[in-house]
């Protein structure tokens, strides 16, 4: 028996939670704007050697070849996100995107 070891796309509409799935993509691009204008603020204020990634539906650093970027960074990375992320959501405009992070 050859077992086909191939990937093959499956549509969101048959793994995502329906939640997710009623998402509007500008709350989404509103909420993910500010997690990386934060992180990029941390990218330049701690100098790290890394490059911002940012997908559909997540935003995140990649560190550069060879490069180690201690955890001390990443958890003050994580910290000013999570900050930013939860004032935006307190706020009169971030109150009509309430979409958890």
């Amino acid at each position: 028996c050859q077992e086909n070891y191939h990937l093959k796309y499956i549509p969101e509409s048959e793994y995502q939670p329906e939640e997710i799935l009623s998402w509007h993509e500008p709350h989404i691009n509103a909420i993910l704007d500010v997690a990386q204008e934060t992180l990029q603020r941390c990218i330049n204020d701690m100098k790290l050697p890394c490059t911002l990634l940012r997908k559909s539906k997540a935003v995140g650093t990649v560190p550069k070849p060879n490069v180690r970027i201690f955890r001390e960074q990443l958890d003050e990375c994580v910290l000013a996100t999570q900050h930013s992320l939860v004032s935006y959501l307190q706020s009169p405009l971030g109150k009509q995107h309430s979409l958890p992070f």
